[in-house]
């Protein structure tokens, strides 16, 4: 397995970091950023509308609060991070070539270029959605209980991130059925990470058993609560989803689709994780309005899969 990296890639990526710290230390807080800021002052296990995870994050950075938007750091250094496991995930199906094009797309992308600069959710959710399916494609080819441990934890972190990881379990469940994994001799180890999920989910299941599931309903009637379909919702959802993953990487991405399902487990995977998500959310378009970040996890396997396809 080639994992080794170009000095162009790797120079590219540090520029990218420094140049993320560099104008993350002066670009002004904005309005979600100040309210999870203020939440990491008053530390709890959850939140009336979002898991901890990202308070937690901003309390990691305090100590750089007399350098002003600094206190963000900690966030953009998960959320690079993150680019990293991509380039660890695809280096071994791309060549030197589409591996730049990966890391391009990623860095110009608005959600994962420069929406990374801002600490919101789904900065932490993207880090242990991405870690989380670094370890699940080696379940797939090793299906370990460690594997499958490390797996239930990794998305159990994930949950006290942002609650649309409860999405990764159908997803995988397919990935694994389109594999003939998803049979009795695996439920053991499946069985194994939902524990290890739960575990590491505890915070917010304890929070919202205190508070009458009030956080899991108001965003179960957020998504999915519309008395009536708008059809501005869900034009408003294709047009931000085409300006944020581009037609054409979107052409390329699903133009060999028919012969990938089964082709392997990384293109399946990435079939699977990047459109199952864009699907569910213009299905949730017909019941309220879609946020143009809330499909963010199916980004950079849109954009591995359209690299894939370069090759």
């Amino acid at each position: 397995m080639n994992l080794q990296f170009s000095d162009k890639i790797v120079r590219y990526w540090l520029i990218a970091f420094v140049g993320k710290l560099l104008l993350g230390l002066f670009l002004p807080m904005s309005l979600d950023e100040s309210y999870y800021w203020v939440w990491s002052h008053h530390l709890q296990l959850s939140y009336f509308d979002h898991p901890p995870m990202v308070a937690w994050v901003f309390w990691l950075g305090h100590f750089l609060e007399p350098l002003g938007n600094a206190v963000r750091w900690p966030g953009i250094i998960l959320g690079h991070l993150t680019l990293l496991i991509w380039l660890v995930i695809v280096r071994p199906y791309l060549d030197d070539k589409s591996l730049l094009w990966f890391l391009f797309l990623y860095l110009v992308s608005p959600l994962t270029g420069m929406g990374s600069l801002i600490l919101t959710p789904d900065i932490p959710l993207m880090f242990f959605w991405s870690l989380a399916t670094f370890i699940f494609l080696k379940s797939i080819s090793s299906p370990s209980y460690k594997n499958y441990l490390l797996l239930g934890s990794i998305l159990g972190l994930g949950f006290c991130s942002k609650y649309h990881v409860a999405l990764y379990l159908p997803l995988a469940l397919i990935v694994l059925a389109l594999h003939k994994q998803l049979n009795w001799q695996g439920l053991p180890k499946i069985v194994v990470g939902a524990a290890a999920f739960l575990l590491f989910a505890t915070p917010v299941l304890y929070w919202n058993y205190n508070h009458d599931w009030i956080s899991f309903k108001f965003q179960l009637d957020h998504g999915l609560g519309g008395s009536s379909w708008k059809p501005r919702w869900t034009v408003d959802y294709i047009v931000s989803q085409l300006f944020i993953l581009f037609p054409t990487v979107l052409y390329l991405a699903s133009s060999k689709i028919k012969n990938q399902f089964r082709a392997n487990s990384f293109t399946s995977c990435m079939i699977v994780f990047g459109f199952g998500p864009l699907l569910f959310f213009l299905y949730s378009s017909f019941k309220a309005h879609v946020e143009a970040n809330w499909p963010i996890v199916a980004v950079p396997f849109v954009f591995a899969l359209a690299c894939y396809n370069l090759n």
